[in-house]
């Protein structure tokens, strides 16, 4: 099994899923004219369906906690402004 998982720019994909897979869809990409194919050091496969049994594990954990506003401003990287 192997999704998208990001998409970082037009023509800059991040997949993934189970390493076996990512890895044939990587050598196909490349078969197919992909400029290069880069694997990601990670401890899990972010952002995709084999998440799901962690997401089903702590989402009653999640539902009771409680969430409030942000205490202090923060500053988005693309512009350095203060929000």
């Amino acid at each position: 099994m192997v999704s998208a998982a990001n998409i970082n720019a037009p023509g800059q994909i991040v997949i993934a899923g189970s390493r076996a897979a990512v890895d044939r869809a990587g050598a196909r990409a490349k078969a197919m004219g992909a400029k290069r194919v880069i694997p990601l050091k990670v401890s899990a496969p972010f952002h995709c369906a084999l998440m799901r049994p962690a997401e089903a594990r702590l989402a009653p954990e999640l539902r009771g906690l409680a969430v409030s506003r942000l205490a202090s401003r923060w500053w988005p990287t693309w512009t350095g402004a203060a929000a």
